[in-house]
């Protein structure tokens, strides 16, 4: 004999002639674990109905973030931080992106939604595009991947310098010209323009 739950989680065998019965759960509902025990029951006529309950565990899911560079979409981040944040306001991790770019949170519970933080960029890079809307984990589909790219830091450097130096006569000298500038990312850094004896251009180093 087999029969599925209903709407109401409800199933009924009907008919059964008196006798010992083991029952065992076959298929678990979407997002469950199958109920492990088997249960036994008798039927000899002195009750119509028998009543059994089966409790069933939830299974848990899980958000991968995988991090790669955004020009190279085969260049896997390290090092990036990340944080999940659910809709009751639950702070899950920080996780860090392992040599493969990914940062995996696991046991999270479905039927939810997760926002994801990323909290450190990893090292030359700015903070990546996240996606604005949130994930949402559901008992047919526990296991989601979230592409994150991130853009390497760039310095803006334009200036113009004017000035005269003095130098003995027949001696060769170089200029060093040292500033701070900002990068994409709200990042300062000291650069210096090194101009060698008799050089009106330079490059940064």
């Amino acid at each position: 004999h087999q029969g599925a739950t209903d709407a109401n989680g409800l199933v009924e065998l009907r008919n059964l002639p008196a006798g010992t019965y083991y029952i065992s759960e076959i298929q678990a509902p979407a997002g469950y674990e199958p109920a492990q025990q088997t249960l036994t029951v008798s039927i000899d006529g002195s009750k119509k109905i028998v009543t059994l309950n089966v409790r069933n565990e939830r299974k848990t899911g899980s958000i991968k973030i995988i991090k790669t560079d955004a020009d190279d979409s085969t260049r896997r981040l390290p090092g990036a931080k990340f944080k999940l944040i659910d809709d009751l306001g639950r702070l899950y991790g920080p996780e860090t992106t392992d040599a493969n770019g990914e940062a995996l949170f696991t046991g999270l519970e479905w039927g939810r939604l997760y926002g994801i933080v990323e909290a450190e960029a990893p090292e030359g890079y700015v903070i990546g595009s996240i996606p604005s809307d949130p994930v949402a984990l559901t008992a047919d589909n526990l296991h989601i991947e979230v592409p994150v790219t991130n853009e390497k830091v760039v310095y803006a450097v334009d200036v113009e310098l004017e000035g005269t130096y003095q130098c003995i006569a027949g001696v060769e000298a170089e200029v060093t010209w040292t500033a701070t500038v900002t990068n994409n990312s709200n990042r300062e850094a000291t650069i210096q323009v090194v101009f060698g004896a008799g050089e009106k251009t330079a490059e940064v180093v």
